[in-house]
């Protein structure tokens, strides 16, 4: 999970070296530890830092950047997507904007057309 929290990894590298990451053979399995990071930083009580913000901004985004060749109707994380968005505007993701605007950007269909951007998380 390394990766996410390199503060220097734009989101497409942070995918990029998460999918070589140790591990990773099983991609579908490994990034469903991934969804287990993103859910325990949701779920906790306590304020995110930064740094586990920004790390959760790329982790939703490598979530949907793995099957983003195909329809996001057949990425088995559209369910998790889709609860986050549908709960935006409850007290834990008011506190985690950024994820949820990376969402959005995903639901909205418009991720392929920001996908040759070079998103980086700013310091």
């Amino acid at each position: 999970m390394v990766p996410l929290f390199e503060r220097e990894n734009s989101f497409a590298e942070a995918c990029s070296k998460l999918s070589s990451h140790p591990g990773s053979d099983d991609q579908f399995h490994f990034l469903c530890r991934v969804l287990d990071l993103l859910t325990f930083y949701r779920n906790t009580a306590e304020p995110v830092d930064e740094t586990a913000l920004a790390a959760m901004m790329r982790g939703e985004w490598c979530l949907w950047e793995a099957y983003s060749k195909w329809d996001i109707s057949i990425n088995p994380f559209l369910g998790h997507f889709m609860d986050v968005w549908d709960n935006r505007n409850d007290e834990v993701n008011m506190r985690l904007t950024g994820p949820t605007i990376v969402i959005g950007i995903i639901l909205s269909g418009q991720a392929k057309d920001v996908l040759s951007l070079t998103l980086r998380v700013p310091h």
